[in-house]
Order: C-alpha cells, then sequence, then structure tokens
C-alpha cells in the first residue's frame, strides 16, 4: 500500500503546482529502496555547497518532497534512505531577507 501523499503535497515545485504526473512519478521513484536511495545521494551531494540554501518556498517544496519520501520508507520499514534524509534535513535552510548583507537570520 502507498502512503497518502501529505496534505502540503499539493505542493509547488519550480514555481508552480505539482501535477499529478509528477506526483505519481515521483511516489514511482520513492516505491524503490534503491530510487529513495538515489534521491537521498543526490541531496547529499548539495551538501556542503552554496546549493543548500533556498528560498522560503523552494525549502517547503524540497521539504514536502523529503516528508513523502520518509513516508515510504517507514511503510517498507527502510531506514537507509531515512537516516540520510534526516542528517540532510539540519543541512537545507532558507536565508531571511536580508540575512547576508546581516540584516536577518538563517532559518
Amino acid at each position: 500500500p502507498n502512503p497518502t501523499p501529505n496534505p502540503t503535497l499539493t505542493l509547488t515545485l519550480l514555481g508552480r503546482a505539482l501535477t499529478s504526473e509528477e506526483l505519481k512519478t515521483i511516489k514511482t521513484l520513492f516505491e524503490q529502496e534503491k530510487g529513495r536511495e538515489i534521491f537521498a545521494r543526490i541531496l547529499n551531494t548539495r551538501r556542503g555547497s552554496h546549493d543548500n540554501r533556498y528560498s522560503k518556498g523552494g525549502l517547503t517544496a524540497l521539504a514536502g518532497v523529503i516528508c513523502l519520501c520518509l513516508d515510504f520508507c517507514k511503510e517498507q520499514l527502510s531506514v537507509g534512505a531515512a537516516k540520510v534524509l534526516l542528517v540532510l534535513s539540519q543541512t537545507f535552510y532558507y536565508i531571511r531577507d536580508g540575512a547576508e548583507g546581516g540584516g536577518g537570520s538563517l532559518m
């Protein structure tokens, strides 16, 4: 049984709502342990670079996709990708307006 997508997964990715076909593709990827591992590995490659900073909307979208992946991990009792994603979740952030110039803060 597939986990029910999080209600917030009618989220936007790349500035628009995900289509049902795109969501289906993501779910198909996460149904397989190898797909979840590849997703975690791709995110891990962004760790330590400046590619881990997002707009608030981008971070919300990423969080929704990570939560969907974690739902599949939970459903299938898969811990490998789940561990990596939980550690990585602490490395992605957005910068409030003015933070880079010293007037804001990290979130």
